[in-house]
């Protein structure tokens, strides 16, 4: 199994066994795309870091293009069961707190942390497996900006029972991993 990250300020890279190593974007890194084949078919999960422009106090990122947006909360301790959407594409974006987004690939898992002070967008396309942890002690609030690539279906939004347990220990793994940048 290969899976192939290309990194925007870095060339190409060859990372494997995400199960063991966490993918982390240090403060170089401000966009990943994953690619991995399964079955002849391209499945290319997204991980960026949003552009900002600050004016004064404020500071405004890269708005998303979407269909739809909505606010979802994963919850303090919560080690929810896997998604897999045949007709959309979830774009996160950590607003408040930090939790592990997991992301079944190969019959592999892949832990990805996101969090408020890393402004990051995963893009997750239909047909991909993807789950969340928040082993934390605070709630954890986040913007999905769907893109529909037709109507709704009810099994999108039925959770299914891994097929493995999650590596928590690599889950905490990545957490210990985000790279904060310094304020002042």
């Amino acid at each position: 199994m290969r899976h192939l990250c290309l990194y925007s300020r870095i060339s190409l890279i060859l990372l494997q066994n995400f199960t063991k190593t966490p993918l982390i974007l240090d403060k170089s890194i401000t966009f990943c795309i994953v690619r991995t084949i399964n079955m002849g078919l391209i499945h290319q999960v997204e991980v960026r870091r949003l552009n900002s422009m600050r004016s004064g106090m404020v500071e405004f990122f890269t708005p998303q293009t979407s269909d739809e947006t909505m606010t979802v909360q994963v919850e303090a301790g919560a080690v929810e069961k896997l998604f897999v959407h045949r007709f959309q594409t979830d774009q996160l974006l950590v607003v408040r707190g930090q939790f592990v987004l997991v992301i079944l690939q190969n019959r592999q898992y892949r832990y990805i942390a996101l969090s408020d002070r890393v402004p990051t967008v995963v893009k997750i396309p239909p047909g991909v497996p993807h789950g969340a942890v928040n082993l934390g002690t605070e709630d954890c609030l986040m913007v999905n900006a769907l893109l529909r690539h037709g109507e709704p279906h009810e099994l999108d939004y039925r959770p299914l029972n891994p097929p493995f347990p999650y590596n928590l220990v690599a889950v905490k793994r990545a957490l210990e991993s985000l790279d904060y940048p310094l304020t002042a």
